[in-house]
């Protein structure tokens, strides 16, 4: 089985964008009309072909510009933070996936490169947690172990994936890559014209 197939992709997608105010950063769409949750959603897919998205329980994936083939992950835990949805995302894996790893993606990364990732999914297997880094800088997407999703199940608001790396360090493998995109995102308000050179 090649890399690819034996990694299932996990996009999360239910943040609220504090930093965006009332702008629902998710929707911005690019010249192309696709929102940048539909941008990113389609570069994770041409990484990990089986891939879930995250989204809050009142999300209209259609809004959003998902198509009705993405394959979502309702939570009910948004609001309580990141680690929160992030275990909602590996309760669902854990009952319909049977693949040796999750690469764990951000849905705000439309940047982000097949040629980069590559690297990391080569390397990734059941005991480990695979992490690409940019000039010491490090990326997405973190691909964890099946060995650690039940670990992420448990997750609560207060605690990250980055709670999991550093629980299992010795179990950490930090993958250098040449290319910036593992570190892009849309975090700001300054860098929607990032965005908006797609097309």
């Amino acid at each position: 089985m090649s890399s690819e197939f034996s990694v299932v992709g996990l996009v999360l997608a239910a943040g609220f964008s504090r930093r965006f105010g009332a702008l629902d950063k998710r929707a911005l769409r690019a010249p192309s009309g696709a929102t940048l949750l539909a941008e990113s959603y389609k570069a994770v897919t041409q990484i990990c072909p089986r891939s879930w998205v995250v989204l809050r329980e009142e999300d209209d994936a259609r809004e959003l510009g998902l198509s009705e083939s993405a394959k979502i992950i309702r939570t009910k835990c948004a609001a309580s933070g990141l680690g929160a949805s992030m275990a909602d995302g590996f309760k669902a894996l854990l009952a319909t996936e049977y693949v040796d790893s999750a690469a764990v993606f951000l849905g705000d990364m439309p940047f982000i490169q097949k040629a980069s990732c590559a690297p990391v999914l080569e390397v990734a297997g059941k005991d480990k947690i695979v992490r690409p880094m940019f000039e010491r800088q490090p990326g997405h997407p973190v691909v964890f172990g099946r060995r650690f999703w039940p670990e992420l199940a448990l997750l609560n608001g207060a605690e990250t994936g980055s709670t999991i790396l550093q629980r299992n360090a010795r179990w950490v493998k930090h993958v250098p890559v040449e290319a910036k995109d593992v570190c892009l995102d849309i975090d700001r308000l300054e860098d929607i014209s990032r965005f908006n050179i797609l097309s």
